[in-house]
C-alpha cells in the first residue's frame, strides 16, 4: 500500500529554469520549495505518496496459551516495537510489530486463530543528501535534515542547503521470537 509523507529533500535535482539561463541549477542541493518569508529563508517541502509494505498473517495458537496473562502481557509489550535481531528475512530494525487480534473461543482444548500485523521498512545505505554522502538509516529509524543558509555562486542570492542529516531511533526494540510464530513461508 501507500501512505502520505511530507518530505523536504528530493532524491535527485533534475533541472532549473530561471532568468539567468539556468545558471543556478542545483543551487538548493535538492531542497524542495525554498522560499523567503520576510528575512527568513524556509524549506517548504511537499507531500508524496510513499510505499508501505504491511501485512497480516493468521496463526492457530493453543487457546490455553492465548488465555494466559503471561502471553497477553508479552503481546502487549511487543506491540509497537521493532525487531532487535534478524527475524525471518528482515534485518535488525526493519520490522515493526503492529499488534495482534483474535477471539477466544471459550474452550481451552482448542486453537484460537490470532492475526499478527507487521510493517516493513528496509534499511537504506550509502545515501546522498545534498552534498552529504554515506548516510545509513536502519529500517524504522527516523531521518531528518538540518538546513543552513548559503549564497549561490558568490552572488547575493541566498538559499537553504542540507547542512546535516540526523538519524533517530523512535521505536523500542523487541525480541520477535517471543511472538511464538513460525515462518509461514517455506
Amino acid at each position: 500500500g501507500t501512505s502520505s509523507l511530507h518530505i523536504t529533500q528530493a532524491k535527485e535535482h533534475i533541472g532549473s529554469y530561471d532568468i539567468d539561463g539556468g545558471r543556478l541549477a542545483g543551487a538548493h542541493k535538492g531542497a524542495i520549495g525554498v522560499s523567503r518569508d520576510g528575512n527568513a529563508i524556509k524549506v517548504e517541502g511537499c507531500e508524496i505518496v510513499y510505499p508501505v509494505f504491511s501485512w497480516e498473517e493468521t496463526h492457530n495458537i493453543p487457546a490455553a496459551m492465548v488465555s494466559s496473562f503471561a502471553w497477553l502481557r508479552r503481546m502487549e509489550l511487543l506491540t509497537g516495537r521493532i525487531n532487535h535481531a534478524v527475524f525471518r528475512t528482515w534485518q535488525k530494525g526493519e520490522l515493526l510489530f503492529m499488534g495482534c487480534s483474535g477471539q477466544h473461543t471459550g474452550g481451552l482444548e482448542k486453537n484460537c486463530p490470532v492475526t499478527f500485523k507487521f510493517s516493513s521498512s528496509r534499511t537504506a545505505t550509502n545515501m546522498t543528501i545534498g552534498d552529504i554522502t554515506g548516510v545509513h538509516k536502519e529500517g524504522h529509524h527516523y531521518l531528518w535534515i538540518e538546513y543552513q543558509e548559503g549564497e549561490i555562486e558568490n552572488r547575493l542570492i541566498l538559499t537553504k542547503r542540507p547542512r546535516a542529516v540526523y538519524i533517530e531511533r523512535v521505536y523500542d526494540y523487541g525480541d520477535f521470537t517471543l511472538l511464538g510464530i513460525n515462518t509461514p513461508w517455506r
